[in-house]
């Protein structure tokens, strides 16, 4: 077995070192980008930025997002009857009654005494 090796072309090799020269190039290019600093760190301000700005959007406007379910102080009201009062005025009787209870409480206690 006559194994012969035949020189590359001056075309061949003026080829492969193109393809080489456009490929650390391409390389020389992906490096310089991930150096830099300033360009990557505004790309990823103007990234947050649009995700602020959408998630503020929504939440001034939620009739316009699609996903959006609204809560039950949201819901329309049947017509003709008032909407619920809030718990927190349902029950404002409770502080005056409960302040007697401890009243009483407290005056039967120091009779005791």
């Amino acid at each position: 077995m006559d194994r012969t090796v035949t020189p590359p072309t001056a075309a061949a090799l003026r080829a492969e070192i193109t393809q080489t020269r456009a490929e650390l190039g391409e390389t020389v290019q992906a490096l310089a980008a991930k150096a830099d600093l300033k360009a990557r760190l505004g790309h990823a301000v103007t990234v947050r930025r649009a995700k602020v700005t959408g998630a503020l959007d929504r939440m001034a406007h939620p009739l316009r997002d699609p996903l959006h379910t609204p809560l039950p102080d949201e819901r329309a009201v049947p017509v003709g009857r008032a909407p619920a009062r809030p718990a927190s005025r349902r029950y404002w009787w409770l502080i005056p009654a409960g302040a007697a209870a401890l009243a009483a409480v407290g005056a039967l206690l120091t009779r005791r005494g």
